[in-house]
């Protein structure tokens, strides 16, 4: 992942002390892996959240920590960071989640950057 390179494994920007750095630390490695990138992909194929196709893994893999707000909003801004340099670019912020017993109720939308086609 070209764009996420630069950024070191402990590098939580403003969300240190959200919760335990090596429950962070984790986190990122499963919104880095191909299977979150595959749920994220497919959600924002389907024009919803990436967040929202992640609820269900997250809170399996790492228990109510998850569900604290400071620790959703670093999911947030860990999956934008995964996304970009995934090649998709935010779409809209703020979007409403709707289904069930998801432990995101916003999150934003992510479309693929389509390269322009010279037709000349």
């Amino acid at each position: 992942m070209n764009n996420l390179a630069n950024l070191q494994p402990d590098d939580f920007g403003s969300y240190r002390g959200a919760a335990e750095e090596e429950t962070l630390r984790s986190i990122q490695d499963y919104i880095e892996s191909d299977d979150a990138m595959i749920r994220m992909e497919t959600a924002s194929d389907l024009i919803k959240p990436a967040a929202e196709a992640l609820s269900a893994q997250l809170t399996k893999r790492f228990g109510e920590v998850v569900k604290k707000d400071r620790v959703k909003q670093f999911i947030g801004w860990y999956i934008r960071k995964v996304m970009e340099a995934h090649g998709f670019s935010l779409d809209q912020q703020n979007c409403k989640v709707c289904s069930p017993n998801n432990i995101f109720t916003r999150g934003a939308r992510y479309r693929r950057n389509v390269p322009v086609r010279n037709c000349a």
